[in-house]
């Protein structure tokens, strides 16, 4: 699965604010461990925060297919955020 296109950021982070920097470092991670939940969750704060609601819904889905039917920290995480994002 490849999951680097639910990320905007870029590599460069001269000039960026603290959460465009946050969603820069949770790609990276993404990128080696595709697996690694807490980095996408961090991109989901990170998107939210930068009022990147789409992109932000599109991870919190990604997060329920890895999960599975798992009710898991993280899937409670993205479905929380599924219900704060739906006025957004």
């Amino acid at each position: 699965m490849n999951t680097n296109s639910n990320f905007k950021g870029g590599t460069n982070n001269g000039g960026r604010s603290k959460w465009e920097k946050v969603l820069i470092q949770s790609e990276r991670i993404v990128q080696l461990e595709q697996g690694d939940l807490e980095a996408y969750k961090y991109a989901i704060m990170a998107n939210s925060r930068l009022k990147r609601f789409e992109d932000a819904r599109n991870l919190c889905n990604l997060i329920l297919d890895l999960t599975g039917s798992g009710n898991n920290t993280y899937s409670k995480y993205a479905k929380e955020m599924l219900e704060v994002l739906s006025g957004k």
